[in-house]
């Protein structure tokens, strides 16, 4: 891949589809996928999760969790390409 021309890819949440609100406790499943104009869709370890509030919460997609903490939450899926190019997305949730 040309470096100068690597594009970055896209990160899209599908699940939740927008703000979520679960108990404390709960399990909550994130899914999300990217994609990467050189590399095409991105997967597994190309995709990590993180919390506001709680740090890194896993990679790949669907990841589920049930170890967030009391509060409101933006939730970023980050996608990073081949090239080192990253995408992200964020959801909000309130536990």
């Amino acid at each position: 891949v040309n470096q100068a021309n690597n594009q970055a890819p896209t990160a899209t949440i599908t699940t939740p589809a927008s703000t979520l609100t679960v108990f404390e406790g709960a399990q909550v499943t994130f899914e999300g996928a990217g994609a990467d104009p050189e590399d095409g869709a991105l997967s597994g370890p190309s995709l990590s999760w993180s919390s506001s509030r709680d740090g890194a919460l896993g990679t790949g997609s669907p990841l589920a969790t049930t170890r967030l903490s009391a509060g409101d939450h933006t939730v970023t899926l980050v996608v990073r390409d081949s090239g080192g190019n990253t995408g992200t997305a964020t959801v909000a949730v309130r536990v």
